[in-house]
């Protein structure tokens, strides 16, 4: 049997602090270390891992949270040598997502852990049910926080 793949979570409460150029730049190191790697936008408000790498996604995790698409066929293959499960860039739909459909994204992702050595969940800002849910869902939990010095003039 093999060992399942690890679930590492980037979280902040703030937005703008890195959080997707890190998930993304974590991923793609790791795909290039060898590892098999599945980065999941879980901004479920203002997902945009598809945008910054021009991305055109057909499915989404909205597809996947509804039923409409099993993970394998939502997820996008990057050139960068990592799989994507795109979140849904601009819908609020996602953002206000009821605990059933949440706790289906999540499922798929722990079952893709046999197939991926690392999932990266590339949570969205704040300290929400949706955020603070998968963030406690992940094996690890890397927090983004930015230091802002006042220099009196």
């Amino acid at each position: 049997m093999t060992e399942a793949g690890r679930i590492i979570a980037v979280a902040s409460g703030k937005g703008g602090v890195g959080k997707t150029w890190l998930s993304i730049t974590l991923a793609h190191a790791m795909a290039r270390n060898g590892s098999r790697v599945l980065l999941f936008d879980g901004d479920l408000g203002l997902a945009n891992v598809d945008v910054q790498l021009g991305l055109m996604p057909d499915g989404d995790a909205g597809d996947v949270a509804s039923g409409r698409l099993p993970l394998e066929r939502a997820v996008l293959h990057h050139e960068g040598g990592f799989d994507i499960l795109p979140g849904r860039s601009g819908s609020g739909a996602l953002a206000a997502l009821d605990a059933a459909p949440l706790e289906r994204i999540l499922a798929a992702l722990r079952q893709a852990t046999a197939q991926y050595q690392v999932v990266v969940l590339d949570l969205g800002a704040g300290l929400d049910r949706a955020q603070r849910r998968m963030a406690s869902f992940a094996d690890t939990l890397l927090v983004v926080a930015i230091s802002v010095l006042s220099v009196a003039a």
